[in-house]
């Protein structure tokens, strides 16, 4: 629905409620709905920059414990925590080797780590048992791989509490300053300069993701990986949440309810066949999620032959995967380098590319509201410049040594629920309120809308994103990140980013009514405003019909308007 109404009228996610203008305020939350995502977005992709500069050695820094940020717990030879794999070494119940210890401690902190050799010979008792001897030191011992505290303690400087923000960490603001540049430089001029790069941004992951499954395949331990991922569990199908994150999941990959189908669609052929193009992007969009998987799980599958423990504790979640598995898993093959490089390069480039169409779906979104101002190229690059700048700062607190915390919070505050009720108020407004959107589509495709398609965008869709909302208030959760609870006040900064988010929806809904109606009737208020048509890419002919065929608002509005009218008078 939104590629055709995008394609039909040729507007971007603020204008294009000229059809129902009281519902303004739903292309207003999409906007500072993306304004929110591209700040928190833009600093993963910093992460990505960070790591593709660290690459470019001889040696990858998060492969040793030999660093100044390690700990007593980092170890390159893992084994799971508490050493529980220890026991299988000595089934006889004898006090162990040093061999079968060495490796397990920070070598390169010798005062973190007890003496092997005198603890094992002191015992002068053959027969007791290994546990005894290694509890007082370690049975409670996490140990921590050393890409996991390259990651949090290099990288990120990590703080135990999000107010624990201490500075910002310069490497990390340099990456993210050099990302926002790229982004300036590339949307320079709009969607032409866009255009042109997204050649690049768009094929160039897949060809690095063709390579890095043709050597995923050749690891040892990559098969195992690899049935891992296709054996499928249905008995999650059971679980709501499931499917609650499957869709939220799709509504995200894809930017609906973000304005950016709407805006990238208004630059289309006005006779572009939209019903193709609504089908082939979700299914493009799965299947590449879906070849992705294989290039992740044949590299986790050899993660998983070489530590010798079971698949499903070398994933982790969040950016544990991207930063810290992945990472271990380039570093155990050949040429380590060489694949992180270019697997940073992919997480950038597609990183890029979402960020690009996001950013600009905001430059699209307010200078078509504002197009006399700015669409002069001195204003439009004041304006872009400010923009950019504004999210830059804001991104700051990401980049502090707490700053994972505020990026957790705030992903999880605006990506979800926010992004539901927006869908759920965008869809009425056009299919309900509106009501002319299958004549409009025969118009522009000059043939007649599908039956089934009517059906799902005015019934199923909205029904199901009616109990998706439903269910995200009944299951409402606080917000975490692994172990980590929130305090109550960060909770609340994220309840109020959340109502942020959809607050602009009754807010301007009110203001519209209060500002209008004293001077139109309802039915009035919520008939499509005379800008309202084909875009001007359209032929004279269509733009005729559509004059001739003015759409009119459903009857539902005009007995509100003459129950109001009637009660007046009395």
């Amino acid at each position: 629905m939104e590629i055709s109404v995008g394609q039909f009228s040729g507007l971007g996610p603020l204008t294009i409620f000229r059809h129902c203008p009281p519902f303004k305020g739903v292309g207003y939350s999409m906007l500072i709905l993306v304004f929110l995502i591209i700040i928190y977005y833009n600093v993963i992709v910093a992460y990505s920059i960070y790591f593709l500069f660290a690459s470019f050695t001889s040696s990858l820094p998060w492969l040793k414990c030999n660093n100044e940020w390690n700990t007593c717990n980092c170890t390159v030879n893992t084994y799971g925590d508490n050493f529980t794999n220890i026991a299988a070494t000595d089934p006889s119940n004898q006090v162990p080797s040093l061999s079968d210890v060495e490796g397990l401690f920070n070598e390169t902190h010798p005062d973190c780590r007890p003496n092997l050799t005198d603890l094992i010979t002191s015992s002068g008792n053959v027969t007791s048992s290994w546990k005894a001897l290694i509890d007082p030191y370690f049975y409670n011992y996490t140990s921590k791989t050393a890409s996991e505290e390259y990651f949090f303690n290099e990288v990120l400087k990590m703080t135990d509490d999000i107010y624990e923000m201490v500075t910002v960490e310069w490497d990390l603001s340099l990456c993210l300053l050099l990302a926002w540049c790229i982004v300036f430089f590339v949307l320079l001029k709009g969607i032409k300069s866009l255009g042109k790069v997204a050649y690049f941004t768009s094929l160039f992951p897949y060809i690095l993701l063709a390579c890095l499954i043709g050597k995923g395949a050749t690891l040892e331990g990559s098969s195992d990986g690899i049935y891992y991922y296709l054996r499928p569990d249905v008995s999650k199908l059971k679980n709501a949440q499931v499917w609650v994150d499957a869709a939220v999941q799709i509504f995200f990959s894809v930017s609906t309810s973000m304005g950016g189908l709407i805006t990238m669609a208004s630059y289309n052929k006005f006779h572009n066949n939209t019903f193709r193009d609504s089908i082939l992007l979700p299914i493009i969009n799965c299947l590449t999620s879906f070849l992705a998987g294989f290039a992740i799980f044949s590299v986790l599958g050899f993660m998983s032959y070489k530590k010798g423990v079971p698949l499903d504790k070398v994933v982790e979640d969040g950016p544990g995967l991207a930063f810290v598995v992945y990472p271990e898993c380039l570093g155990k093959m050949p040429l380590a380098s060489l694949w992180s490089a270019l697997f940073f390069l992919m997480m950038w480039s597609l990183g890029a590319s979402s960020l690009f169409s996001l950013s600009e779906n905001i430059f699209t979104g307010i200078t078509d509201d504002y197009a006399k101002t700015l669409l002069k190229f001195r204003n439009s690059m004041i304006f872009r410049v400010t923009i950019i700048l504004i999210c830059f700062c804001c991104g700051l607190i990401m980049v502090t040594k707490s700053g994972l915390y505020w990026l957790n919070l705030i992903d999880n505050s605006v990506v979800g629920l926010p992004l539901i009720i927006i869908g759920f108020f965008e869809i009425i407004s056009f299919q309900w309120i509106y009501g002319n959107v299958s004549n409009d589509i025969s118009l522009m495709l000059e043939t007649k809308a599908f039956m089934v398609m009517n059906l799902c965008c005015k019934f199923v869709t909205p029904v199901i994103m009616f109990l998706l909302i439903l269910f995200k208030f009944v299951k409402f959760q606080p917000i975490t990140m692994g172990s980590y609870e929130y305090p109550m006040s960060a909770q609340v900064i994220g309840y109020l980013l959340s109502v942020l988010c959809v607050i602009s929806i009754p807010g301007y809904f009110i203001y519209y009514l209060l500002r209008n109606c004293s001077k139109k009737s309802i039915k009035e208020c919520f008939q499509p405003d005379d800008r309202w048509g084909p875009s001007c890419l359209a032929p004279e002919n269509i733009q005729k019909e559509f004059q001739i065929n003015k759409a009119f608002v459903p009857d539902v509005i005009t007995e509100i308007s003459i129950k109001t009218t009637s009660l007046g008078s009395k």
